[in-house]
């Protein structure tokens, strides 16, 4: 009754359709029958549409990087500066005659020194129960780092 009272109170509203004004739907000569069943055609037209609208929206995410980088892969020249006087000394003036490739890393490469008790860090250790733990003595020792 409730369902019947909502219809009728939409109709009169006219949010609905009069029930003389229903058309019954008649299949088109294409063989759909007016968007009930969409014809084959119809469907490969929709499921091509989506594809080619997927494919635009991830094509995106494999564009060339921005105008405003630069790619580092490759071959490099440089001088390790442990003394850090390379700018005063102006290295960068001087065919260096060390190289790395990148990517990569120091160590990966056989550059460098080995990591130990005292290797200066560029960050800070804010745990400084590595320093006084004993469950951390052993990993303190030189080599063993």
């Amino acid at each position: 009754m409730r369902q019947f009272l909502h219809a009728k109170a939409s109709r009169e509203l006219g949010l609905l359709p009069k029930r003389s004004e229903i058309v019954p739907v008649l299949p088109s000569p294409q063989g759909n029958t007016g968007g009930l069943s969409p014809s084959p055609r119809q469907l490969w037209e929709r499921l091509s549409g989506m594809l080619l609208l997927l494919l635009v929206a991830t094509s995106s995410l494999h564009a060339a990087p921005p105008a405003n980088t630069f790619p580092l892969a490759g071959e490099w020249r440089f001088q390790l500066d442990h003394a850090d006087v390379g700018i005063q000394e102006r290295w960068f003036d001087l065919a260096l005659q060390q190289k790395i490739t990148l990517p990569g890393s120091l160590p990966a490469q056989g550059i460098g020194d080995d990591v130990t008790v005292d290797t200066k860090w560029t960050g800070s250790i804010v745990d400084r129960s590595w320093f006084t733990a004993p469950q951390y003595a052993k990993y303190r020792e030189p080599g063993n780092v």
